[in-house]
């Protein structure tokens, strides 16, 4: 029997996805993980892979359509076969054959339903979300895109000329000036003046604060969370980066960052303590073999955790070359969804921010995140003595019903151990 091809949910945000291309026509052999389309959502546009071999049957949904996750848009197998609910297929237009218009859509501000309105509104899932962001009514943009699709520069082109023209408008004198209001008396005073208590200025979530919201609040409903501190001694590890930053950069074109460095440590750790890479999966502990170190990345809509896959086998260049990367294409919008993805353990890290230690929310189904905070100096007694050394705040959250106490804290021991040695992060 064909095997249906369905829009894959490429990330906890994703509840839609367009084609934007099939790599594939009707008929053409297709292989396993061999890329057959490609799709975009509201984050990034993404190839995606074929879960089996074949040929390619049937195309169900053409490109340039929107169509939520797990819905079928193809059909593979074997030449000669049927899918077994078969829909039209879509292949090359015979000359003079027209494509089906599409149903026309009611639209409203922002996109949205508006009673008694019949424009085809197009849009990607990426320029809905600007248009969210940036207010901006998707029915009086015109697309750009094919047959008339709103694309995020056209949502941003017109938000750029409205802001100008209210500039203009602004800036323009009056013809007349208007006189001036009387003094409002007391009594008028005290009723024009906000009551205590009055709503502010409200503001509808995007989809990532969204998502982060309702897991975060999932986390709190079920995780039985438990989180450790360590002052961590990081006077060798801001040695050795200082005297290796230049020479690091020179050398491998990447920044040597303290990120890198503690995904790294984290890595190594993480091998010798597998019940801290595990996850919670319906009252059972899943130990997993492969460790993806995720590290939150703060971006103007949020909050995105970008995913280096198996960092334990890789060196600290490759972990820094992979930080520096994804953390640009997340800052620009576009980190795949591919990339946020599968993450086994997770870092956040505040110190950029001035925070000395705060307790970080572990992200579900993961074991543990650890939260790091600002590295500076502080009085420290070594063998007696008082001195200035550099320190930094770890805290380590984790689900006590994953792990407990003892384990986590040799965990925690070992990352700290690591970090004070940094030239264990070398070749390992």
């Amino acid at each position: 029997m064909a095997t249906p091809i369905k829009m894959p949910t490429l990330g906890l945000t994703m509840e839609s996805g367009v084609i934007t291309r099939w790599l594939k026509k009707v008929g053409d052999p297709v292989n396993k993980d061999e890329p057959l389309f490609t799709v975009e959502t509201d984050k990034a546009e993404n190839e995606v892979e074929s879960p089996v071999s074949g040929v390619l049957l049937q195309i169900v949904v053409p490109e340039g359509q929107e169509v939520p996750v797990q819905q079928v848009i193809a059909y593979v197998g074997q030449p000669g076969e049927m899918p077994a609910a078969p829909g039209p297929s879509v292949g090359p237009r015979a000359p003079g054959q027209e494509a089906a218009a599409p149903a026309p859509i009611a639209v409203g501000p922002n996109g949205g339903a508006a009673p008694g309105t019949t424009r085809e509104l197009r849009a990607s899932p990426l320029a809905r979300r600007v248009a969210r962001e940036l207010g901006v009514d998707l029915a009086q943009v015109k697309g750009s895109g094919p047959e008339g699709r709103i694309q995020e520069a056209d949502v941003r082109a017109f938000a750029a000329a409205r802001q100008q023209q209210a500039a203009a408008v602004a800036a323009a004198p009056s013809l007349a000036a208007p006189a001036a209001p009387p003094a409002p008396t007391p009594v008028a005073a005290e009723a024009a003046a906000p009551a205590p208590g009055a709503a502010g200025r409200v503001e509808p979530l995007n989809r990532i604060r969204r998502v982060t919201a309702e897991r975060m609040a999932q986390s709190a409903r079920s995780v039985a969370r438990v989180t450790l501190f360590a002052e961590t001694d990081f006077d060798e590890a801001v040695r050795f980066r200082k005297h290796l930053k230049d020479e690091f950069e020179k050398r491998y074109g990447v920044k040597l960052s303290y990120d890198a460095m503690l995904v790294k440590a984290c890595a190594s750790a993480l091998r010798e303590f597998p019940i801290m890479n595990a996850q919670w999966a319906d009252n059972a502990v899943r130990y997993l073999p492969e460790v993806h170190v995720g590290v939150a990345v703060a971006v103007e809509a949020g909050l995105l955790v970008a995913v280096v896959r198996d960092a334990d086998r890789k060196s600290l260049v490759e972990i820094a070359r992979d930080i520096d990367a994804m953390a640009a294409r997340a800052r620009e919008g576009k980190l795949g969804v591919a990339e946020m993805a599968g993450s086994t353990f997770t870092i956040t890290n505040l110190g950029g921010y001035g925070v000395d230690a705060f307790t970080p929310i572990v992200n579900p189904p993961e074991a543990a995140i650890l939260g790091v905070g600002r590295i500076a100096q502080r009085p420290v007694v070594v063998d007696g003595r008082l001195e200035a050394r550099h320190t930094c705040w770890l805290s380590l959250s984790f689900d006590h019903r994953i792990v407990d106490g003892a384990p986590a804290g040799d965990f925690l021991s070992r990352v700290a151990e690591i970090i004070a040695k940094p030239y264990l992060l070398v070749g390992t």
